[in-house]
């Protein structure tokens, strides 16, 4: 998936209200994998306070559609 122009949180939080559900299609569990660890990356989830966080737990919910603990057991990974 393309999201590079998503760069900060309020962008991310932009998406979130603003968009529909979206849905990965034709790409395996690896390509999702390694998509939602470039996006931890990009934002530096492990530095980010709580609400930054949230915010971006919430955006890879939405674009994946893996459930919360699921995506929990990614992230700690």
């Amino acid at each position: 998936m393309n999201d590079e122009q998503l760069q900060t949180l309020e962008q991310v939080k932009s998406f979130i209200k603003g968009s529909q559900e979206v849905k990965f299609r034709g790409l395996n569990a690896r390509e999702k994998y390694n998509w939602i660890e470039e996006v931890l990356k990009r934002f530096r989830y492990p530095k980010l306070q709580k609400e930054g966080k949230r915010l971006i737990k919430s955006y890879l919910l939405k674009v994946t559609g893996y459930s919360r603990a699921q995506l929990t057991r990614l992230i700690r990974l």
